[in-house]
């Protein structure tokens, strides 16, 4: 939560968390499924109503690999709507997710939605699986081109694996890039040359300094409610 605060403070344009759902059916903040007892973990109705001009992406852990390991992706869709809705802020979320079991879901019961496709090496290598019976085969081995044909808007590569030419392919879809988790100023220049619509980093003051070196329109920093 402080981490949450201090980077709202800065201005990023969004705060990016994983969740899962509890035994309880609570939405809490965790990158593992699996925790030790006795673990104090944030709720997302925390998260969502410390500031509400701010823009969340919300991502959906769950697991195809390993069922027994989460809810349901529909569960946990779920059970995040039900907090967005609460707090009216579904206008303000986006949804992101590897397992695009929970995004295919989410499409058809609340097409409005802001959705977004993860990808990495592993989960493009076992793409069936994790797709949801779609492969980058399926469209001449175009992983731009697969997160279009899902009616998706927004793709979120690892940056260790991205091109240039995918970048362009993707703007060239209509595909909003935004590529994790970039770290090094080098990086982040590079990219912004690239024509990247945004940037997953664990240091947004990084990412401002460089922005600013580039001409890039920053929001003014601002305190914080805790």
């Amino acid at each position: 939560m402080p981490g949450f605060v201090g980077a709202l403070a800065l201005r990023v344009s969004a705060i990016e968390m994983d969740v899962a759902v509890t035994a309880e059916g609570v939405v809490v903040l965790s990158h593992d499924p699996v925790l030790p007892d006795g673990a104090s973990l944030p709720r997302l109705d925390e998260v969502v109503s410390l500031d509400p001009a701010a823009l969340l992406a919300i991502e959906l852990k769950t697991f195809p690999d390993h069922p027994e390991w989460s809810v349901a992706p529909e569960v946990m869709a779920d059970a995040v709507l039900a907090v967005l809705d609460r707090a009216g802020a579904t206008a303000r979320a986006r949804i992101i997710s590897f397992d695009w079991r929970g995004l295919r879901y989410l499409r058809r019961i609340r097409p409005e939605l802001s959705l977004g496709y993860l990808t990495d090496a592993e989960t493009v290598a076992a793409a069936r699986l994790w797709w949801d019976g779609a492969s980058p085969e399926d469209f001449g081995g175009s992983v731009p081109r697969a997160v279009a044909a899902e009616g998706g808007t927004v793709w979120g590569p690892d940056v260790a694996t991205l091109t240039r030419a995918e970048v362009e392919e993707a703007a060239g879809l209509g595909l909003l890039v935004n590529p994790w988790t970039v770290n090094e100023p080098a990086e982040m220049a590079r990219l912004i040359g690239w024509g990247v619509g945004a940037l997953t980093t664990d240091y947004p003051d990084r990412a401002r300094a460089v922005m600013a070196q580039m001409g890039v329109k920053l929001l003014q920093a601002r305190s914080c409610r805790r």
